[in-house]
């Protein structure tokens, strides 16, 4: 885990998503919150993230975007249940915080 951040931190990351197979580099800047208890009414959801990210795209010039972080274990794979879960708790963050999180 400590190369993984030393890594995003000096010399960034690429994410994947968008579309059509796209990908962003992004910088780590700092490591906000780690296993943050989310939840909405508005949803009727709830969940704890195991990290929220500070994030810099590293092309852009635009402002940081939080990013929500969830560690997996075991065998690799890109099942769409931790692609969801990803997802949902982006939408819990943006609620959170008003529009400051992304989902590149």
């Amino acid at each position: 885990m400590y190369k993984w951040l030393n890594q995003a931190h000096r010399n960034g990351i690429r994410v994947k998503g968008g579309g059509n197979n796209c990908s962003a580099l992004y910088r780590l800047q700092a490591v906000l919150s780690i296993e943050e208890p989310l939840w909405s009414v508005k949803y009727g959801l709830k969940g704890a993230v195991d990290a929220c990210l500070d994030m810099q795209h590293i092309s852009h010039e635009k402002a940081n975007k939080m990013m929500a972080f969830e560690l997996k274990t075991g065998k690799p794979t890109n099942s769409i249940d931790h692609i969801g879960q990803v997802l949902l708790y982006t939408l819990l963050l943006d609620e959170r915080y008003q529009g400051t999180t992304t989902t590149y």
